[in-house]
Order: C-alpha cells, then structure tokens, then sequence
C-alpha cells in the first residue's frame, strides 16, 4: 500500500524500496510476488530488475498460472526468451511458458527452453504432458509425438502411452501407434480408447482382419460396450463383411434403439448384403422419427 502510494505521489525511488521490502517480508504470498514482479519487470535500474526476476520466481513456484497474467501484460511478439528463463524454476510453469511459445509458432525456442527448465525427471512428468499438449494445439504434431516418446522414457504408464499412440496416429505412423496403443492396452486392460486405437492402427497399416481381433478380444471383457460393437460393425462394413457388421449394429440398436450410428449402419449393411426390403424398413422407421436426416434420406435414395 505504501508502494502504491509513493506511485500516486509520483515518488518512484520510494515506491521501489516499498516493493522491494514488501517482497522480502512475504516471500510465501504469491500474489504479491506477482504485483512486485511486475512493478519491477521495467525499471531503469538493473539492480530492481534482477529483483523482479526474483518476485516472479517466487510466484510461479507457488502458483504457475500467474504466469498467464504477466505474459498478458509484457509479452510481445518479437520478445526474447532469455529475460525470462531464470523465472521457470517451477516445471509446470515451464511448461507453460513452452506451451505459449509453441501456440506463438516459436516452437523451437518453445523447445529449447523446455529442455533448459525441466528436469527428465518422474515427479515433472506432468510438465512433459502439458508441453506435448501446447505443441499439439500449435500443429506440431511430429514434435508433439516426439516428445511424447521422450515422456514416456521419463516415466511410462497407461495414459501416457494412450497419448503417443494418438499423437502417432494423426500423423499415420501405424506401426508406432500400434506399439503405444498395445502397451496401454496391457497395462491397464480397461482402458476403452487403447483397445479402439490398436484397432485403427492395425486397420491402417493394412492387418483388418487383426483389428477386427483386437476390437474382439476387447468384446470379450466387455461384451455389451455399445462404442466397441460399434467400432467393429464399422469395421466389418468397411471390408464389406456384411453379415458380422449386421450382426453387432442390430445388437445395438436392440440395447439402444435411438442410437443413430447404430441404425443408420444397421441399414447400411443390410443394403449392401442385397436385403432391401429390410434395409427399407430399417431406414423408414427412422425418417419417421428424424425425416430431416440427410444421411438416412441419402441411404433411402440409393434403395
């Protein structure tokens, strides 16, 4: 308050010594760490500066999302990075300043600052996920998988190795995908989205009839999960394998009648195994309750 005060005076040599001495009472008290950071982050006098740099250290490492609010108030476009680095003794606010860079489109500094300021160490394994996230919302999806990889050289489980298969999976790198979404699939044989990934790898690198195993050996833990017969009807219609695919879509929609993939694929199938008149049906009955359905009106037009 006596900061503030000196300000409104106009005295700033006094309001300097205030934040400073207000800093170095309550180093624990995040929020004026920040306010004292900021006051400091353009003084004139080197001295105050490196104070700043202190105050903002101190803030992050209680509380990382406070960096938002001065990334907010001083970042600009063609700001260097070093100015800020001492500040990012706390991985996840290290993290989150790689994940801003990254978003920025400058992800290799975005990198470089990462690997500077987070340890390869199991307690920060968090930090690698959110970075490995600011890459993937930026569209760097080679580096996102790649750092994937690496997080899971500093600490493997289910969750991780589920993240890189999908990373790998956008990219259409079958072979990694299916070596990630198989690992989460042993380790945590709950897991729903391994078992559908290990299915889209195996299908996209060719092995359908291996997917459709993978998708089945899944079943047998879980054998009313509506997502994983879907998934498998899906399949089996894609290869043109119509009696299995019909099989799964009308256990679904017997368990879940208003369940529109279900219907919609059930009708499908029956179309392409040569059952029109049931196909018809099938269709029929759902315009009468969704007439607007241009994809169900599409499938009536081909009948």
């Amino acid at each position: 308050l006596q900061g503030r005060a000196a300000q409104r005076r106009g005295d700033l040599e006094t309001a300097d010594q205030r934040f400073e001495t207000a800093a170095l009472l309550r180093p624990s008290h995040a929020p004026l760490q920040l306010e004292a950071a900021l006051w400091f982050w353009e003084a004139p006098d080197p001295r105050y500066r490196a104070t700043g740099i202190v105050c903002l250290r101190r803030a992050l490492e209680q509380s990382p999302e406070f960096l938002d609010e001065a990334l907010d108030l001083y970042w600009t476009p063609d700001d260097p990075v070093e100015p800020w680095i001492p500040a990012l003794t706390s991985p996840p606010a290290a993290a989150r300043f790689a994940a801003f860079l990254s978003r920025t489109g400058r992800w290799r500094e975005a990198t470089d600052a990462f690997e500077r300021t987070v340890p390869a160490d199991p307690r920060h394994a968090a930090a690698w996920d959110q970075f490995a996230q600011g890459l993937k919302d930026a569209g760097q999806w080679g580096l996102e998988a790649q750092v994937r990889e690496r997080r899971l050289a500093v600490k493997s489980d289910a969750q991780a190795h589920l993240l890189a298969a999908r990373a790998w999976i956008r990219l259409e790198a079958w072979d990694d995908a299916h070596r990630n979404a198989r690992i989460a699939s042993r380790i945590d044989p709950g897991l729903l989205d391994a078992h559908l990934i290990l299915a889209d790898a195996l299908e996209g690198r060719g092995d359908a009839l291996d997917a459709v195993e993978a998708l089945t050996a899944a079943l047998r833990s879980k054998p009313d999960d509506a997502v994983l017969k879907l998934r498998r009807a899906a399949l089996f219609e894609r290869q043109k394998m119509y009696i299995p695919a019909i099989e799964d879509y009308e256990e679904v929609v017997k368990a879940e009648p208003a369940n529109r993939d279900g219907v919609l694929g059930l009708a499908r199938s029956l179309l392409g195994a040569g059952r029109k008149e049931s196909a018809r049906g099938v269709i029929q009955g759902w315009l009468g309750e969704h007439p607007l359905d241009a994809e169900a009106l599409q499938i009536r037009s081909g009948l």
